[in-house]
């Protein structure tokens, strides 16, 4: 995952209080997917790193950029649950 994206996620996360073992899960999965999918493209486009880089950058500055974009909006209008009275 992107660096930005992958700090910042433990954020909505924990503002939606979703509890530590699935979150752990998740993430594990989801790093171990993205990272042996990292690994096997690099292995097969090392050759075309160059290439790859020109097609790449402005996709994931754009990306980020929207993600960051999306984030922001999402925290302006987030109110947080009322609890129910005890």
């Amino acid at each position: 995952m992107m660096p930005g994206a992958r700090t910042l996620i433990s954020v909505p996360a924990g503002m939606a209080r979703m509890p530590f073992v699935p979150f752990l899960a998740y993430t594990t999965v989801g790093s171990a997917l993205w990272t042996s999918f990292l690994t096997i493209a690099g292995f097969l486009l090392h050759k075309q790193y160059g290439e790859v880089a020109d097609w790449v950058n402005p996709v994931s500055t754009g990306l980020l950029i929207a993600l960051v974009l999306i984030y922001l909006w999402r925290v302006i209008r987030w109110k947080p649950r009322e609890e129910s009275p005890a």
